[in-house]
Order: C-alpha cells, then sequence, then structure tokens
C-alpha cells in the first residue's frame, strides 16, 4: 500500500511536472508567435516603405527627365529665336547693300543675288 501511494504521488509529481512544462511551453509558443507576428508586420511595414520609397525616387527621376526636356526645348526655342534675329540682320543688311551698291555693280552681280522683285526695286530707288 505504501508503494501504491508512493508511485501514485510520483505518477501525480510527473503529471503536474508535465503540466507545468506543458504550461511553459504554451507560453514560449505564445510568446514566439506573437514575437513572429511582431517580425511579420515588421516586415510588411518595412516592404511598404520600400515600396514608397522605389515609387518616390521613380517619381523623382521622372521630374528630372521632364524638367532636363523642358531645359532642352528652352535652349531648342532660344536657339531658333537668336537664330531668326540673325537671319532678320542678315536681311536687312543684304537689302542696305543692295540699295547702296547694286546699281554701279548690276552688270557684275551673281546670278541670285537678287532673289525677288523687291530687291530689284531696291536696285533701281537707288
Amino acid at each position: 500500500v505504501y508503494q501504491m501511494r508512493l508511485k501514485e504521488e510520483k505518477i501525480s509529481k510527473q503529471r503536474d511536472e508535465e503540466e507545468l512544462i506543458r504550461e511553459q511551453l504554451m507560453k514560449k509558443f505564445a510568446e514566439d508567435d506573437r514575437i513572429e507576428q511582431m517580425n511579420e508586420s515588421k516586415r510588411r511595414m518595412k516592404t511598404e516603405l520600400h515600396k514608397r520609397e522605389a515609387n518616390r525616387l521613380i517619381e523623382l527621376r521622372r521630374e528630372m527627365y521632364e524638367q532636363q526636356r523642358e531645359a532642352e526645348r528652352e535652349g531648342h526655342a532660344k536657339l531658333k529665336q537668336e537664330e531668326s534675329k540673325r537671319q532678320v540682320v542678315i536681311e536687312e543688311e543684304r537689302r542696305r547693300l543692295i540699295s547702296e551698291h547694286a546699281a554701279d555693280l548690276k552688270d557684275f552681280l551673281p546670278k541670285g543675288t537678287l532673289e525677288s522683285l523687291d530687291d530689284y526695286a531696291l536696285m533701281h530707288r537707288a
């Protein structure tokens, strides 16, 4: 009877230890799950942050490209405007030279010097 009681106490003690171990393991697993869930949440947040940053950098790159294209367009327009002004000055000078000297040099002018009827009129006015 004494041995049976000892055996039962031993079995009971083992059950208590097992239950304690089971509780500790369950707490540990719950804590691990909580940490894993936290890590998963952090990982998702990091992923979202990386996506936002990538989108921001792409948009910044796009804006810089558009600014560069706009600067090129403005530079091209400025060059075109300067060329137009240059052509106006050249035409005014050509007309002045025709008006002043063409009558004296009419027999020596190369073909194509007088481009229009206005050029002939300028030559005869002088």
